[in-house]
């Protein structure tokens, strides 16, 4: 789904997942899974940290991976154990896009169209960082940083 591993040894494309247990997916990759999604999912963006061995997917979608967990537009692969996983806490917003990514050292840089950072749309309770549709995110502590 809108995402997908090159490998070279056995000169195809598989799903960024591991469809046999105890890792399996529900979904390969990103989707619209959610009941509260429009429906539409896209990839627009993609950002390798080869330190961490993680790539940084941005676009719009609402559910990444395994059992189509609720993830707004920005996710992280874990290319070792292939999981999905939010950015921090995720990014929030009237229909949250993410259109580009940019790693420098430790830092996701992000841009797109979301008002906030360090929360999502369904996380009642969080605050989160009001930002401006760009924001950084620190790999090593975990913190988002407004632009």
């Amino acid at each position: 789904h809108h995402v997908a591993r090159w490998r070279p040894a056995q000169r195809r494309w598989t799903a960024l997942c591991d469809p046999a247990p105890p890792t399996r997916c529900d979904i390969f990759g990103v989707g619209a899974d959610n009941p509260d999604s429009s429906g539409i999912a896209y990839v627009y963006a993609l950002a390798l940290h080869e330190a961490s061995d993680r790539l940084f997917v941005g676009g719009i979608f609402s559910s990444a991976g395994q059992g189509r967990r609720y993830i707004d537009s920005l996710a992280a692969f874990n290319l070792r154990t292939s999981a999905w996983a939010r950015v921090g806490a995720g990014i929030a917003g009237p229909n949250p896009l993410v259109r580009a990514l940019l790693i420098r050292g430790d830092t996701l840089y992000v841009g797109g169209s979301f008002t906030t950072v360090g929360r999502q749309n369904n996380d009642v309770f969080r605050q989160g960082t009001e930002s401006a549709s760009v924001a950084s995110f620190s790999l090593t502590t975990g913190q988002w940083t407004a632009a």
